[in-house]
């Protein structure tokens, strides 16, 4: 499952249902698909042409929480360009 911003077919489908799959939950791109998944799932998430692979810890005031190798990193939602689940 992925979400690309702004690019591509990941960008116009999430844009256009409001959410991967088409749930109508109002919620659109990135958030969309973090909504949807389980603390400690590992994730993949791009930002500022930098990409970080580790496990989702939440949603904190508009910051997503995660944990690569022992540190735990704050993105701010509106940086990310794309989230990936392997």
């Amino acid at each position: 499952m992925s979400y690309y911003n702004n690019c591509g077919y990941g960008g116009n489908y999430g844009g256009n249902y409001g959410s991967y799959g088409g749930q109508g939950d109002g919620l659109k791109g990135p958030l969309a698909i973090l909504r949807r998944i389980s603390l400690g799932t590992t994730i993949s998430v791009h930002f500022d042409s930098v990409e970080r692979v580790g496990r989702f810890l939440g949603i904190e005031n508009g910051t997503v929480l995660l944990l690569v190798g022992g540190t735990i990193y704050y993105i701010s939602i509106k940086k990310i360009t794309a989230v990936d689940i392997p």
